[in-house]
């Protein structure tokens, strides 16, 4: 599947949507999330090349592979979040959508913690040399 049928899947869902919004803008919500959603599901099956690559790199980096596994997480709750902070903007709910991107802020924070640690102690190793 190429970026095209993507396209072609947006643009599509957008017509529709500001058709029906004029007449049933619940509708139009139901259906700029079936659409947003479908367009996520062709973006993540794309991604499975990405996935591959990235678990190989992984496995030759050896110990630092947490850490890659780590960012690959973050990138993926920044992506949702987003998605979500989208769909409650286009619900017209921005409060909402302003909240699902501060906690997708605070998770990342939290899942880089462990990361932040090791850091702090292999320079306080350093300085102790």
């Amino acid at each position: 599947m190429n970026v095209t049928v993507v396209v072609g899947i947006a643009m599509l869902t957008v017509v529709g949507v500001l058709l029906l919004r004029r007449y049933n803008p619940v509708y139009a919500l139901i259906l700029a999330m079936i659409g947003g959603g479908i367009v996520l599901g062709t973006c993540l099956s794309l991604l499975q090349h990405t996935t591959d690559f990235l678990r190989e790199l992984s496995r030759r980096a050896g110990s630092h592979s947490e850490w890659l596994k780590l960012l690959i997480k973050a990138i993926g709750i920044g992506y949702v979040c987003r998605f979500a902070s989208d769909m409650c903007c286009d619900a017209g709910e921005t409060a909402i959508a302003g909240y699902v991107e501060l906690a997708g802020k605070v998770m990342i924070v939290t899942l880089a913690l462990p990361m932040l640690t090791q850091i702090v102690q292999t320079i306080m190793k350093l300085i102790e040399l």
